[in-house]
């Protein structure tokens, strides 16, 4: 990710939107569900797509691990329903490297 921008003036939690801009996009994303730090939802609707983002997060004390899970959901309407295998791949390729990039935000954070 390049860049990610809150656009609301409110505290960050359920219904804030963000501008998150990659190398080649810029889409606004809202949070769905807030549950912090166990549970994380995004939305991001456009006019021919919809994807969802969940981060799920839970510490495992018995192996002092913190486990990530990310759930994408994609739906696609129109033109782009013809492309809809391409485009789930690309998405797995995007959901790998949003993941990998969480997670070395925390590992960065934690020190």
């Amino acid at each position: 990710m390049k860049m990610v921008r809150v656009l609301d003036e409110n505290p960050v939690g359920r219904g804030t939107t963000l501008v998150v801009e990659t190398h080649n996009s810029k889409k606004v994303w809202a949070i769905n569900c807030w549950n912090a730090p166990k549970k994380l939802e995004f939305t991001i609707e456009s006019e021919n797509e919809d994807l969802a983002y969940g981060f799920g997060i839970s510490l495992n004390t018995q192996e002092n691990e913190l486990e990530i899970l990310l759930n994408v959901e994609s739906s696609y309407r129109g033109f782009l329903r013809h492309l809809a295998p391409i485009l789930i791949w690309k998405q797995k390729r995007y959901s790998r490297r949003l993941l990998n990039s969480f997670v070395q935000q925390l590992q960065s954070s934690t020190g």
